[in-house]
């Protein structure tokens, strides 16, 4: 018990003004102890975690003339990738036809061993991979410009080869369809996306690509498939390397699909159409300062001590009352 007093912070005076330490005063002065440990753990959470405040604000791209990377890797599980093409058009009439520059093409047999081969284009070699049922993955980037648009996944490109095959082999031809999963689809510098999942974290406001919920079609049937996106400017400011600002893009996806309905020169597609939001969304890491770290930390020592030097004093009165009465 006598072990015990020593810790006791706040010590009783008697007559001659010496201390007396006392087990109230020690225990008192031990949960003061750990509940200012607890606290300045906190603090020091606090202050080494990022702060980050999340706007939204109605803002004016003043830069119409730059274009946005759309990232993008699909996979077509009937289909094999020498009549498989992407086209790209906006409202502003501008029109990219079989993008091949910025996209690659991966052949893959059904248990999705990839192929080293380039494209032939000759429709013998096309029945050949459709007899095997081969599989396609499209990746790369597009460049769009930032006004409404779409990207159509087709055959548009190589109408020649898909006619031929179709009046050469009617008995596969049924077999290609546009069945696909996408496995990555977002906006944006992949290493500017990169800079803001390590400064801003993981989170709600950094998930990019929606892993979780892009979709998959397994449809056996020919189908036509659309996307309906919504662009949402992000825009990521650092206040603790000068403010440093980093955009970023998210949107929203709706999709459906519906059956192709079969006519002369008709092709089925997947239509990716988008438009961009006026409304962004602000995201800032406050600057944090080393001084008001050192200042919560007194504030919390120094109240903890008054606080329990009062519940003490209160305490001592309490029972000196009691042995008076006694």
């Amino acid at each position: 018990m006598s072990f015990l007093k020593r810790f006791d912070f706040f010590p009783k005076f008697n007559v001659d003004n010496i201390s007396r330490p006392t087990l109230l005063g020690a225990v008192l002065s031990i949960t003061a102890i750990a509940i200012m440990i607890t606290l300045m753990h906190e603090e020091l959470q606090s202050h080494l975690n990022p702060t980050i405040i999340k706007e939204t604000v109605i803002r004016h791209d003043d830069d119409q003339n730059s274009k946005l990377a759309v990232n993008i890797q699909m996979l077509f599980f009937h289909m094999p990738c020498d009549v498989l093409s992407l086209d790209q058009e906006d409202d502003l009439g501008n029109r990219n036809l079989d993008i091949h520059k910025t996209l690659i093409k991966h052949r893959f047999t059904t248990n999705h061993t990839l192929i080293l081969d380039d494209e032939k284009l000759d429709p013998n070699e096309i029945y050949k991979e459709t007899e095997n049922d081969e599989q396609c993955q499209l990746s790369g980037h597009i460049d769009i410009y930032k006004v409404p648009g779409n990207i159509k996944i087709s055959n548009h490109g190589y109408k020649a080869q898909w006619e031929s095959l179709k009046q050469k082999e009617p008995e596969f031809f049924p077999r290609l369809r546009l069945s696909h999963k996408t496995q990555i689809f977002n906006f944006g510098s992949p290493v500017d996306i990169h800079h803001i999942v390590r400064r801003f974290g993981i989170s709600d406001h950094t998930e990019f690509s929606r892993h979780t919920h892009l979709p998959e079609f397994m449809n056996n049937q020919k189908m036509n498939y659309d996307y309906f996106i919504k662009i949402i400017p992000y825009i990521f400011i650092d206040e603790e390397r000068d403010n440093e600002t980093t955009q970023g893009y998210q949107y929203s996806l709706n999709f459906r699909e519906r059956p192709f309905i079969e006519k002369p020169k008709a092709q089925h597609m997947v239509k990716i159409n988008y438009d961009f939001s006026p409304i962004s969304m602000r995201i800032t890491r406050k600057k944090k300062f080393i001084s008001h770290f050192i200042g919560n930390v007194c504030a919390i020592v120094g109240g903890i001590f008054v606080i329990f030097g009062l519940i003490n004093k209160f305490f001592f009165a309490c029972c000196s009352d009691e042995k008076k009465q006694v």
